[in-house]
């Protein structure tokens, strides 16, 4: 995904959203187009995201595994 490690945030409502375009906010930026993704006519971008979502504190070594599982699992790049 562009701009990986990808920069979260939730609100108190309930949204928690993956952010690649909240650049400038995130790093406190004053370039009012920091953050600016920009596709040329015909270009295309997929983004994949997975969550693990658990009760409690996580265990290092379960996370762990279904982070490997999800790799395994990642289609290939071209």
């Amino acid at each position: 995904n562009p701009r990986h490690p990808t920069n979260w945030h939730a609100r108190s409502y309930g949204l928690c959203s993956a952010n690649i375009f909240g650049k400038r906010h995130f790093e406190r930026l004053p370039d009012k187009t920091a953050g600016n993704y920009i596709l040329k006519k015909g270009q295309s971008l997929t983004f994949r995201y997975r969550l693990y979502w658990h009760a409690g504190k996580g265990e290092a070594e379960k996370i762990e595994a279904q982070y490997r599982e999800w790799v395994a699992a990642a289609p290939k790049k071209p």
